[in-house]
């Protein structure tokens, strides 16, 4: 179950996918980011009533069965691009987070060798 596949866009009507689209500021959403917002966010897009939001929680639940097979052979060249860009932002930001918190683990560690050498604390 690969929850980071892509949201099955082409089973809803052509609004809704424009709707989801513009939610994601023009890519392609993940099955855990369809997931993963509320449903009270939904319901206050257009576009979205309590039956689409029915059918974009059974998609995302069967969609997440599914996605282990090929979910990326049926996106355009595009999505696929910026599927692409999208992961190498979320990589690098990941990346500078990392970066920062072992540089303040390493401080902390400095200071309580120096803390633990000159009887301080």
């Amino acid at each position: 179950m690969q929850r980071n596949g892509p949201f099955p866009l082409e089973e809803l009507a052509i609004r809704v996918r424009h709707t989801i689209l513009e939610e994601f500021e023009g890519r392609r959403p993940s099955i855990l980011e369809v997931d993963s917002l509320p449903d009270n966010h939904w319901l206050q897009l257009p576009n979205i009533g309590p039956k689409v939001l029915a059918s974009l929680r059974e998609l995302a639940r069967g969609a997440s069965r599914k996605a282990g097979r090929s979910s990326l052979a049926g996106m355009t060249d595009a999505e696929l691009n910026a599927e692409c860009d999208h992961l190498n932002d979320q990589r690098k930001a990941i990346d500078a987070q990392l970066k920062v918190i072992k540089a303040e683990l390493r401080s902390r560690s400095e200071a309580k060798r120096y803390a633990a050498a000159t009887g301080a604390f």
